[in-house]
């Protein structure tokens, strides 16, 4: 049933895009679904990521608990300026590196979300314009950074999550699905994003995760989001060689991350190739102060080659990297 999803974006931006082959697991095909992908442009996407990193959903002894609520004033201006860019999906991060939001045993074991996280991503929703999307974001690859406690509040450290088989099922069975099953009916939940370039996790510079461990932790979140969710389900990673991690993981949308320099490839890169894919293929970020940036991204929409993008990013508060330089100008035309 979930092909139907995903063959009503790709209708909407190239006939030729072939459409996915199979329904979500298990999923009875007289249930009711949330098909609104249709109505998203989702060329016009924009991160946000957050507000204050790791804090805007749950709560801990830093920030307290009202999350956004707390920047209720910064969320309004930000809504405005998309609104008024005409903006049309958001991806935001929820429990990045697991500083707040979840309450663990003294094994480190994920035991239950606390009491803030729905509620505070609920209001994010409550005041998004009916035409704005979310894509809501799980996880950053920084969870599984060094282990640092700064004023009683752990930041990364949270490894084991992916290699250890009890720690891993309790994070899909406590955390993720009571997180999206809560919004398994929102219209406004376009897609949901399990981790943030979880590709760097392999790195010897970083977690040094190996390829099996990695695939058995996405392979395991992945089904545990198709069990509770009626969204589309995606992974962001960093780089478009990353696609290969996916390979034989059942996402439904494939998303890859791009920015020009020696770590993601000098050269603007070509997306023909993926006209092929069975299945959407977005953008998930790309730099937006350049207004060429938006044009070539905007036409690989057009022609068929992407499903769609969203820019990085919408908030900004480093005044020498304003992410809106590029986009007015453009989105005007």
């Amino acid at each position: 049933m979930l092909h139907l999803i995903c063959l009503v974006v790709l209708t909407i931006f190239s006939a030729c895009r072939p459409q996915l082959e199979d329904k979500r697991p298990d999923q009875n095909m007289d249930e009711p679904m949330v098909v609104h992908q249709a109505e998203i442009d989702w060329r016009r996407g924009a991160n946000i990521a957050w507000l204050d990193y790791g804090s805007d959903f749950g709560g801990n002894p830093w920030t307290g608990d009202q999350g956004l609520r707390d920047h209720e004033e910064d969320l309004d201006m930000i809504i405005e300026d998309i609104i008024g860019n005409d903006i049309k999906w958001l991806r935001w991060f929820v429990l990045p590196d697991l500083r707040s939001g979840v309450l663990f045993d003294e094994t480190g074991v994920p035991l239950t979300l606390n009491e803030h996280v729905i509620p505070n991503l609920q209001f994010l929703i409550d005041k998004l314009p009916e035409d704005v999307f979310l894509m809501p974001t799980i996880l950053d690859f920084h969870f599984c950074s060094d282990d640092k406690v700064d004023g009683g509040v752990q930041i990364g450290g949270h490894c084991e999550l992916i290699t250890d088989d009890t720690k891993r099922a309790a994070l899909n069975n406590n955390i993720i699905k009571p997180l999206v099953a809560a919004f398994e009916g929102s219209h406004q939940i376009a897609a949901w994003d399990i981790i943030n370039e979880p590709d760097w996790l392999t790195s010897s510079a970083f977690a040094n995760i190996s390829s099996q461990e990695l695939d058995r932790f996405l392979k395991d979140c992945v089904t545990a989001l198709h069990e509770s969710a009626s969204q589309p389900i995606t992974i962001g990673l960093a780089s478009e060689d990353a696609l290969n991690f996916v390979e034989d993981i059942p996402v439904d949308i494939l998303q890859f991350h791009w920015y020009p320099g020696p770590l993601f490839g000098d050269t603007t890169p070509d997306f023909s190739d993926y006209m092929m894919f069975e299945k959407p293929v977005i953008l998930g970020e790309y730099p937006g102060n350049l207004t060429e940036s938006h044009e070539y991204i905007w036409q690989q929409v057009e022609d068929g080659r992407l499903s769609g993008a969203a820019f990085w990013r919408a908030h900004f508060t480093d005044d020498d990297n304003d992410q809106w330089s590029g986009w007015p100008a453009f989105s005007s035309e």
